[in-house]
């Protein structure tokens, strides 16, 4: 189970101005990425289907073979959508993904 917080946490749920680009999630102290395997084919195939959209999903082990994530510690993924593919002038959307190995103090909604 994923514990959803950081910037984007408040803005959606408590409606904080706060604005954040990433998703980031507390998968607790026994996490390990091998937990999510399927998310990579899951995301893929929903998102591709449901809007018909191209999508490719970076898994942490292919970050970290980028020297930029050589001492990474977070388990982050990328997800890549071309929105518009007929428009090459455009960059694909991009959404970034971050699941730490760190506890949440707790899974109960906060006032």
């Amino acid at each position: 189970k994923l514990t959803f917080q950081g910037g984007t946490s408040l803005r959606l749920c408590y409606g904080g101005n706060r604005f954040s680009e990433d998703l980031d999630f507390a998968g607790g102290k026994d996490f390990s990425s091998a937990m999510l395997a399927d998310m990579k084919h899951c995301i893929e195939k929903y998102i591709g289907e449901r809007y018909g959209l191209e999508v490719t999903v970076k898994e942490p082990k292919d970050l970290k073979q980028d020297h930029k994530y050589s001492e990474l510690s977070i388990d982050k993924w990328q997800i890549a959508v071309v929105t518009s593919p007929e428009r090459k002038d455009l960059p694909k959307q991009k959404i970034k993904v971050e699941v730490a190995n760190i506890p949440a103090y707790t899974r109960e909604p906060q006032p």
